[in-house]
């Protein structure tokens, strides 16, 4: 199995990794710098039962703000559409995870999903939106969701899953 994590830097992409590994494989920082300049995978090892089912996890390069709030490719790295698109050829993508922090919907967030999702993927593979930044939200963390989901699908943002999480 493999699964795509994408998202603006700084949105826990790494976090989400280490709590679906149950290890600090992806290194994570507190630092506004972006951590993951080259795509990155990491296997997971899940049981169910008596069965171990492998997962390739992808960390994507971030899909950074540029000066005109849209989003940048980073020059270390190869250029996230073109990265997936590659991908993709090679192996069979079964999900993404489309990670964000609890907030306003703003253009590069849009515009981030259109890039990956619409344009990369052309809408083929089933995407979840993963919800970070949860740790001061009164209540249930699912009532993030309920209270913002016809605003994403208003932008566009439509999802066949989603997680409210908080992470390390």
């Amino acid at each position: 199995r493999n699964i795509v994590l994408f998202g603006e830097s700084g949105v826990g992409k790494s976090s989400i990794i280490n709590m679906i590994t149950g290890t600090p494989f992806a290194k994570t920082s507190n630092n506004v710098v972006r951590r993951t300049c080259q795509p990155a995978c990491y296997v997971a090892k899940l049981h169910s039962g008596n069965e171990i089912n492998k997962i390739n996890l992808w960390e994507t390069t971030s899909l950074e703000e540029g000066p005109e709030e849209t989003p940048a490719t980073d020059t270390t790295g190869p250029e996230p559409k073109a990265f997936l698109q590659q991908l993709a050829g090679f192996h069979d993508l079964d999900l993404l995870l489309f990670c964000m922090r609890a907030g306003k919907v703003r253009n590069t967030l849009v515009q981030s999903y259109n890039l990956v999702y619409v344009e990369s993927l052309e809408r083929k593979v089933p995407v979840a939106l993963v919800v970070t930044g949860l740790e001061r939200w009164e209540g249930d963390m699912h009532g993030w969701w309920t209270k913002h989901e016809e605003r994403l699908q208003e932008h566009g943002l439509v999802f066949d899953a989603h997680a409210c999480v908080t992470t390390l």
